[in-house]
């Protein structure tokens, strides 16, 4: 049987890709969603769009700044603490309404002076100023650095 083209099939893709975007952000928008959305099959949606990133940058976006973290989470139903392993040290964050987050930084001894507000590419960029670094991202790769967490293997594997 023979193939029939798709003329309107990249921008089906690309239609579908922003409207899962708006709906779950980075967890929503896998290519085997993007296709099954788009109403075609994942193999199409990969011969015109490679990666995820392919996709973001035909949708007009440019990538600013690339980081990784491994997150542990903790939640008492009203906000959370957890702790982020990056390239360049773990951090502690606590988040939820404002008052939440002054209470439970007092009941783990944390003055609000200690706060670091910064997003993780303000403290990337002021440690690459620090350490002379050349890394263009906040990768462990980039970093030439390992995770020291503990790599747990899924039930079953």
């Amino acid at each position: 049987m023979a193939r029939h083209s798709d003329p309107d099939l990249e921008n089906r893709i690309l239609k579908t890709a922003r409207k899962l975007w708006k709906k779950g952000a980075g967890e929503a928008l896998t290519m085997r969603a993007v296709a099954r959305a788009a109403h075609t099959t994942a193999p199409a949606v990969y011969r015109r769009f490679r990666t995820r990133d392919d996709i973001l940058r035909a949708l007009g976006f440019t990538p600013t700044f690339r980081y990784e973290k491994y997150r542990a989470e903790w939640s008492d139903g009203k906000g959370h603490v957890v702790l982020d392993e990056t390239p360049i040290g773990t951090f502690g964050e606590i988040e939820g309404p404002s008052r939440w987050i002054d209470l439970t930084a007092q009941a783990l001894g944390i003055n609000p002076t200690h706060y670091i507000t910064q997003t993780y590419a303000e403290m990337f960029f002021a440690w690459k100023r620090r350490s002379r670094s050349q890394a263009t991202e906040m990768t462990f790769r980039a970093l030439g650095k390992k995770s020291k967490l503990p790599i747990r293997q899924q039930p079953g594997r």
